[in-house]
């Protein structure tokens, strides 16, 4: 299932139905990504508060925002794009399904000192040579996402560099599962839920969907920057 896509019309994000088979409950995946042109966020947070419920993500850490170096420091008014800003929905009700700021920075400071150094002081040299360099297709042509982890998530890890990886992707990934899986089993459950979460996140969430008997029924294509 693909979640993000870049191409010669410029990166687009899937938007997918899927609806559980014996009950009467949709959930609708809107895959993120940091940076994208106002109307992209403009329509999904517009379509998400039209649903029961929305599942955010966001760790609200200095560590975080270090490592967002990379993005927020582009030229994003060159570029004509907006750093995504925080989903208020003023009629809906909102779940937060990320790790906190205290867990977050534990895994990370559990990791070995040298490579937090390494990954830290690399967020701020590519976002020093996007903010001079960057274009559109530099941001898109790496961010095609599917629910397969791409062959340079799979190459990296090891052993040593697990704690990090668990900070940033798996611990993540089952915190979101966790919670949608206990909303699932809530005795006031809602009939429609919208999840609004990073696309690399998207994968581990579709697998666990499958095996509570959801199923995609509709999907289609949001333009989040063209080329």
């Amino acid at each position: 299932m693909q979640f993000l896509e870049w191409s010669i019309l410029g990166l687009r994000s899937a938007r997918h139905v899927l609806r559980h088979s014996e009950r009467d409950l949709s959930i609708t995946l809107f895959p993120m990504v940091h940076l994208a042109e106002p109307d992209f966020y403009e329509r999904v947070y517009s379509d998400a508060e039209d649903h029961d419920v929305v599942v955010l993500e966001g760790i609200d850490s200095p560590i975080s925002r270090r490592l967002t170096r990379s993005y927020r420091w582009i030229s994003l008014a060159r570029l004509g794009l907006v750093v995504q800003e925080k989903f208020v929905g003023n009629d809906v009700r909102t779940i937060h399904a990320d790790l906190t700021a205290t867990e977050f920075e534990e895994l990370w400071r559990s990791g070995p000192r040298w490579e937090r150094a390494a990954v830290e002081a690399g967020a701020t040299v590519m976002g020093l040579w996007l903010r001079l360099t960057g274009t559109r297709t530099v941001l898109g042509r790496n961010l095609n996402t599917t629910d397969l982890p791409d062959r340079d998530t799979v190459m990296m890890w090891s052993e040593r560099n697990a704690p990090l990886l668990d900070a940033l992707l798996t611990a993540r990934d089952a915190v979101l599962c966790r919670v949608v899986t206990d909303l699932l089993a809530d005795g006031e459950q809602p009939n429609s839920v919208a999840i609004i979460y990073g696309a690399g996140h998207m994968g581990a969430l579709v697998h666990m969907l499958f095996r509570e008997g959801f199923r995609p029924v509709e999907s289609e294509w949001i333009q989040v920057f063209s080329a």
